[in-house]
């Protein structure tokens, strides 16, 4: 599991790939899935390369609604509204006062000055 883990973190790390928006490791076999939202051909050449998975069973999909970054977040909210009554809004609101949300804030970078 630890070396399936430290080859999708390779693989996640190559910002060849383009913007990568999420990525997780399976907690039950070795694997996991990561979405990116690849804007140029280039990007998207380097996602079809498997590098450190190579002798993994790689998919990769299109997505119909989560075309890119803003497409992935309406995904999110939208099925969070149509099937749960619940909002990504409300999810991150919870999310920036949780002991999670504190750390990542930590390690993310200062915002540019206006």
């Amino acid at each position: 599991m630890a070396e399936a883990n430290d080859q999708l973190n390779a693989y996640v790390a190559d910002v060849r790939r383009g913007p990568l928006l999420f990525h997780d490791h399976f907690a039950d076999r070795p694997g996991g899935i990561a979405v990116f939202a690849p804007d140029t051909p280039e990007e998207l050449a380097a996602l079809k390369d498997p590098g450190t998975l190579a002798a993994w069973d790689l998919a990769i999909h299109p997505l119909i609604f989560a075309e890119g970054a803003i497409g992935f977040l309406f995904q999110i909210d939208y099925t969070m509204i149509a099937y749960r009554q619940r909002r990504l809004a409300d999810l991150h609101a919870a999310y920036v006062a949780s002991e999670a949300g504190q750390k990542n804030a930590s390690r993310a970078p200062a915002p540019p000055a206006p």
